[in-house]
């Protein structure tokens, strides 16, 4: 079947079973203001790889995959009201030290988004400085979208006023982010991609809630 498929559909089988990308190819499907970004955890640390058209680099992150998933965990307290539902509310209050209540601003913490924001790309802000990510991780990360890092110190850790949030540096802000299924797939999903045909611009929105 697979060989069927790699002989009548190649541009699937490329999709579904990406072959293990170079560091030199990827740059050749890099545009020059994109930044491939891989981050892999590991139990005692984690580790992140940066590519762009010109360079390449990668560092050791101090965050093993236990650290990882705490900080992810108490972030995702912050942005999601299910989480303080149940059982996995009471891990939510351990987790942000805070309590929470329905229809009240939900305790993001501002220090700990930076914390790790810090901790994965102190070392490589220069290299993605003005690029869109192209981002593909691993283990806990996964689960977190990073455009909530936040790239500068905020004055208040846990703010109580919404105002506080609107003037935080998040990296959504400063980058473009694309979440890839993994670093293979960017030659798939680059050979597939067709030149659009639309005749109007569109802009989606999409309801949080869901």
């Amino acid at each position: 079947i697979d060989a069927r498929l790699a002989k009548d559909f190649p541009q699937y089988a490329a999709l579904a079973n990406p072959q293990p990308l170079s560091i030199p190819d990827a740059q050749r499907l890099l545009g020059r203001d994109e930044a491939l970004v891989f981050i892999v955890s590991r139990p005692d640390q984690s580790m992140i790889w940066i590519v762009t058209k010109e360079a390449a680099d990668w560092a050791e992150v101090p965050l093993g995959e236990a650290q990882l998933a705490r900080d992810v965990a108490a972030l995702r307290c912050g942005l999601d009201p299910a989480a303080w539902r149940g059982a996995s509310a009471d891990r939510c209050q351990r987790l942000v030290n805070a309590t929470y209540r329905e229809g009240a601003l939900l305790p993001f913490e501002l220090a700990r988004a930076h914390a790790l924001y810090d901790a994965l790309f102190s070392r490589h802000k220069d290299l993605i400085d003005g690029k869109h990510l192209l981002v593909a991780t691993s283990g806990p990360l996964a689960t977190l979208p990073l455009a909530v890092l936040v790239t500068e110190r905020s004055a208040a850790a846990l703010p109580g006023d919404p105002s506080a949030y609107a003037a935080a540096a998040w990296l959504g802000k400063r980058h473009a982010i694309t979440t890839l299924p993994s670093i293979a797939s960017l030659g798939s999903l680059r050979a597939t991609a067709k030149a659009s045909a639309a005749v109007k611009p569109f802009i989606g929105f999409g309801n949080p809630l869901l």
